[in-house]
């Protein structure tokens, strides 16, 4: 099976409501070759609606009248043509000639053939100018209508074309470095003789940039735990919660675990970490990784944190609580086509969450909230329900590299600081 061929089945199965890249990784390609596939099925996601409006220029029918499978087909090959810089036009469109003969009918190849020769011509989709701002929005960055009016009210339009340009770029892999076995600097070092391309974060001291062609797993760094990835964002709502080696720390929606991994690292190794969440398949990743790390003050329990006994004298809780994840769309660009009603029922868990928690933080102690969304429902109103009907907390100010002095809270928007979209609030416990 071709790179192609697998990202044509992949987004076929998409439809369905699987993941693609699951989806691509159970075809056992070789490396590059799965690379390319999910490459090629990320940027057709992200560009899907751009990416339709250029084919439906081309085409005498209705775009969503054609055959998926043909339309499938068109997208793959219009993506390279418009941004696969090393794959020639002319293989673009002969692999995607074959394809739809393969996978469609010989009919299906004619015109395919004779659409991406025309777009070939063009290179690049033109820009949407219907004359309606929101709708030209919409399709120029690929993003729901409703989504997009969503930060448009919320954010103002400007800062919603931020919001969406930064949502349709590539981020680079950030790994924050494990200090308690190596420096920033080693680790650099160490990288670059694995044939990794890499540098500093340009604020946040301990996360490195990453670059390299094939997967960071396979890094003789990252199995020795030298390092684990994690944007920016989660760092800062770390960060925020100030751990101080010796400290008693709750993490209570704690997989995959990286939260837990850079509280770790603040303290040193020197503390104790339960980390939580709702059952032993998803506190299985926080194992390997504590192992992998040489991090040994983390425990494991599954709980629920809207409902079971959340214990109590924990100097802080961290609430990263489930969330549309619409803060994320950089790296899962499938996120921005949910519809905003599947957000609905979120608000009251991630309140129940904060309610449910609040016994567990010490007096004096300190509650942080954070979501990696940026709708509003599920971040300020929920923080601030909690404080309405919790008195003994309240939102204390804190600093943080990159987004300066934050007064209780903080969004960090797509395109500003280069993380992904994020919520943290933090609030302390009053002494009686």
């Amino acid at each position: 099976m071709t790179a192609r061929e697998a990202a044509l089945k992949a987004l076929v199965a998409f439809e369905k409501g699987q993941s693609p890249e699951s989806v691509v990784d159970g075809f056992g390609l070789e490396a590059r070759e799965a690379a390319l596939a999910r490459r090629i099925c990320s940027c057709v996601l992200t560009n899907r609606m751009l990416l339709d409006f250029w084919i439906g220029r081309h085409v005498s029918r209705p775009v969503e009248k054609l055959q998926p499978r043909l339309l499938d087909v068109l997208r793959i090959s219009a993506a390279q043509i418009a941004w696969f810089d090393r794959v020639p036009n002319a293989a673009a469109v002969n692999e995607g000639v074959k394809l739809a003969g393969t996978y469609v009918n010989s009919g299906a190849a004619k015109l395919t053939n004779a659409v991406l020769r025309r777009m070939a011509e063009e290179g690049r989709p033109p820009k949407p100018q219907s004359g309606d701002a929101l709708a030209d929005m919409s399709v120029e960055f690929s993003c729901p209508v409703e989504l997009t009016e969503y930060y448009v009210n919320n954010y103002g339009a400007e800062t919603a074309a931020g919001i969406l340009k930064a949502q349709n770029e590539v981020p680079p892999v950030c790994a924050r470095v494990n200090t308690i076995k190596v420096t920033p600097e080693a680790l650099m070092e160490r990288l670059a003789a694995e044939g990794a391309f890499v540098r500093a974060h340009a604020w946040l001291h301990g996360t490195l940039e990453i670059e390299l062609s094939g997967s960071v797993e396979a890094l003789p760094a990252f199995r020795e735990g030298l390092f684990f990835v994690q944007d920016p964002a989660a760092t800062l709502a770390v960060l925020a919660a100030q751990p101080l080696p010796g400290m008693r720390i709750l993490d209570a929606c704690a997989s995959p675990g990286g939260k837990s991994f850079a509280a770790a690292i603040e303290m040193r190794g020197e503390g104790s970490i339960v980390s939580r969440d709702v059952s032993e398949k998803k506190l299985r990743p926080i194992t390997d990784g504590a192992e992998r790390l040489g991090v040994d003050i983390i425990t494991t329990e599954a709980r629920d944190a809207a409902k079971d006994a959340p214990g109590e004298g924990f100097e802080v809780v961290l609430a990263d609580a489930p969330c549309s994840g619409f803060g994320t769309v950089r790296k899962k660009p499938e996120i921005r086509y949910k519809p905003l009603a599947s957000v609905t029922a979120l608000p009251s868990k991630q309140l129940a969450i904060l309610r449910n928690l609040a016994d567990a933080v010490k007096p004096g102690g300190v509650l942080v909230y954070s979501t990696c969304t940026l709708i509003k429902e599920e971040n300020e109103s929920v923080t601030d329900a909690f404080l309405a009907a919790r008195p003994d907390f309240e939102p204390e100010a804190f600093e943080l590299p990159g987004a300066g002095r934050c007064e209780g809270r903080v969004t960090l928007i797509p395109g500003k600081l280069g993380t992904d979209g994020f919520y943290i609030c933090r609030m302390r416990r009053k002494k009686i």
